[in-house]
């Protein structure tokens, strides 16, 4: 198989995962990843340290660490001056939490894997990504008179029943919160 069908499949599965659960999305970098790194190590660097020099890229960069930093600082003071209210109070899981910075880095490397591809690869990455919202959608509306995958009625919608869209992820809000990055570049 050729690098860049390899790579396409890549960040096409990656999108894909996107739109699912973070569990899923982690599942298609690490795939990008094995790609980015295993077929092509010596110039995978290459393209990082060229990344990394770019003045965009330090940048973000830079701000990625302020980002990470305030929010290791903001866990470190909630962990030893715990926020409460009404008697309930936040739970810190600091290395779990923590663990979860590496999506600031992420965009370096999605960056560095679609600056590999050409136009028309990277088109149809952009058509995967888009093609597997448009059928989400369809469940999605589906699911709304039917219930179906998983239903969960939307209360006071009786005597016409309806359902929340909650499509594979369980709640109708992770729905929305994933689904408005397709809807705003379709338009």
């Amino acid at each position: 198989m050729k690098y860049s069908t390899a790579l396409v499949a890549a960040l096409s599965a990656y999108a894909l995962f996107s739109l699912f659960s973070m569990a899923a999305m982690s599942i298609g970098a690490a795939a990008l990843i094995i790609v980015l790194v295993m077929i092509k190590t010596k110039q995978i660097r290459k393209d990082l340290q060229s990344e990394l020099n770019s003045a965009v890229t330090r940048r973000y960069l830079q701000l990625s660490m302020i980002l990470a930093l305030t929010c290791i600082l903001s866990l470190l003071v909630a962990k030893f001056w715990p926020l409460g209210f009404g008697g309930h109070f936040v739970e810190v899981r600091f290395f779990r939490d923590i663990a979860k910075l590496w999506y600031l880095f992420w965009p370096i490397l999605l960056v560095i894997g679609l600056r590999k591809l050409s136009r028309q690869e990277q088109g149809i990455v952009l058509k995967s990504w888009l093609t597997g919202f448009a059928l989400l959608s369809v469940i999605g509306l589906f699911q709304y008179f039917t219930g179906w995958p998983r239903p969960q009625v939307i209360p006071g919608s009786e005597p016409d029943v309806r359902y929340h869209v909650t499509l594979f992820l369980g709640h109708h809000l992770s729905v929305a919160s994933i689904l408005i990055f397709p809807f705003f570049a379709v338009m």
